[in-house]
Protein backbone atom coordinates (compact mmCIF):
# COMPACT_ATOMS: atom_id res chain seq x y z
CA UNK A 1 0.00 0.00 0.00
CA UNK A 2 1.45 3.35 -0.69
CA UNK A 3 1.10 6.26 1.59
CA UNK A 4 -1.96 7.79 1.19
CA UNK A 5 -4.06 4.86 1.20
CA UNK A 6 -6.19 4.30 4.17
CA UNK A 7 -6.77 0.60 6.11
CA UNK A 8 -9.82 0.46 8.63
CA UNK A 9 -8.42 -2.16 11.74
CA UNK A 10 -10.42 -3.63 14.12
CA UNK A 11 -9.39 -5.91 16.68
CA UNK A 12 -5.98 -6.14 15.64
CA UNK A 13 -7.45 -7.28 11.75
CA UNK A 14 -8.04 -5.07 8.79
CA UNK A 15 -11.21 -5.04 8.18
CA UNK A 16 -11.09 -2.73 4.96
CA UNK A 17 -8.58 -1.12 2.82
CA UNK A 18 -8.75 1.54 0.29
CA UNK A 19 -6.48 3.48 -2.23
CA UNK A 20 -7.66 6.58 -0.97
CA UNK A 21 -10.47 8.12 1.33
CA UNK A 22 -13.21 6.54 0.09
CA UNK A 23 -12.94 3.75 2.32
CA UNK A 24 -13.32 5.72 5.15
CA UNK A 25 -16.08 7.65 5.09
CA UNK A 26 -18.06 4.53 3.77
CA UNK A 27 -17.33 3.27 7.00
CA UNK A 28 -18.63 6.00 8.92
CA UNK A 29 -21.75 4.47 7.52
CA UNK A 30 -21.16 1.17 9.04
CA UNK A 31 -20.18 2.78 12.45
CA UNK A 32 -20.16 6.29 13.26
CA UNK A 33 -17.63 8.43 13.99
CA UNK A 34 -16.46 8.36 17.58
CA UNK A 35 -13.40 10.23 17.99
CA UNK A 36 -11.13 12.46 15.48
CA UNK A 37 -7.75 13.52 15.89
CA UNK A 38 -5.49 15.59 13.36
CA UNK A 39 -2.17 16.64 13.49
CA UNK A 40 1.08 17.71 11.61
CA UNK A 41 3.74 15.52 10.22
CA UNK A 42 5.87 15.34 12.80
CA UNK A 43 9.15 14.84 9.98
CA UNK A 44 6.93 16.89 7.68
CA UNK A 45 5.19 20.03 9.18
CA UNK A 46 3.30 20.59 6.11
CA UNK A 47 1.41 17.33 5.55
CA UNK A 48 -1.08 16.45 8.29
CA UNK A 49 -2.33 13.10 9.63
CA UNK A 50 -5.76 12.16 10.57
CA UNK A 51 -6.74 9.57 12.98
CA UNK A 52 -10.29 8.20 13.69
CA UNK A 53 -12.03 6.18 15.87
CA UNK A 54 -15.23 4.51 14.84
CA UNK A 55 -17.78 3.44 17.44
CA UNK A 56 -17.35 0.14 17.02
CA UNK A 57 -13.14 0.29 17.99
CA UNK A 58 -12.30 0.75 14.55
CA UNK A 59 -9.26 2.83 13.97
CA UNK A 60 -8.28 4.28 10.68
CA UNK A 61 -5.44 6.65 10.15
CA UNK A 62 -4.87 8.70 7.13
CA UNK A 63 -2.14 10.98 6.03
CA UNK A 64 -2.49 14.36 3.83
CA UNK A 65 0.12 15.96 1.83
CA UNK A 66 -0.80 19.68 3.59
CA UNK A 67 -2.26 19.96 7.09
CA UNK A 68 -4.78 22.66 5.73
CA UNK A 69 -6.60 20.31 3.01
CA UNK A 70 -7.02 17.96 5.76
CA UNK A 71 -8.86 20.52 8.06
CA UNK A 72 -11.06 21.66 4.86
CA UNK A 73 -12.07 17.78 4.32
CA UNK A 74 -12.58 16.94 7.48
CA UNK A 75 -14.66 20.47 7.92
CA UNK A 76 -16.71 18.91 4.91
CA UNK A 77 -17.77 15.62 6.63
CA UNK A 78 -21.37 17.08 7.73
CA UNK A 79 -21.69 13.78 9.68
CA UNK A 80 -18.73 13.83 12.02
CA UNK A 81 -18.99 17.12 13.07
CA UNK A 82 -20.52 15.53 16.23
CA UNK A 83 -17.58 14.20 16.93
CA UNK A 84 -15.04 15.00 19.65
CA UNK A 85 -11.93 16.54 17.97
CA UNK A 86 -8.49 17.06 18.66
CA UNK A 87 -5.89 18.97 17.37
CA UNK A 88 -2.36 19.26 18.49
CA UNK A 89 -2.72 22.92 18.07
CA UNK A 90 -4.89 22.88 21.03
CA UNK A 91 -3.43 20.28 23.30
CA UNK A 92 -5.93 21.17 25.97
CA UNK A 93 -9.24 20.71 23.68
CA UNK A 94 -11.93 19.58 25.80
CA UNK A 95 -14.12 16.72 25.55
CA UNK A 96 -17.23 19.12 24.09
CA UNK A 97 -14.90 20.45 21.30
CA UNK A 98 -16.50 20.00 18.15
CA UNK A 99 -15.17 20.09 14.15
CA UNK A 100 -16.96 23.19 13.30
CA UNK A 101 -15.50 25.21 15.95
CA UNK A 102 -11.88 23.66 15.88
CA UNK A 103 -11.81 24.58 12.51
CA UNK A 104 -13.76 28.37 12.73
CA UNK A 105 -10.77 28.52 15.77
CA UNK A 106 -8.00 27.23 13.44
CA UNK A 107 -9.34 29.52 10.42
CA UNK A 108 -9.32 32.80 13.20
CA UNK A 109 -5.84 31.87 13.84
CA UNK A 110 -4.44 31.99 10.37
CA UNK A 111 -3.59 28.33 10.77
CA UNK A 112 -5.96 27.12 7.97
Amino acid sequence: MDRFSTSIVLAGQVVSTSKNLRGMKDYAKTSPVHRVYAYRDKKLSCCGVLEVEYENGATCRAEFASYCVLLEWLYKRRSWRAAPFWTVEDPNTPEDYRITYAFDSLKAKGLV
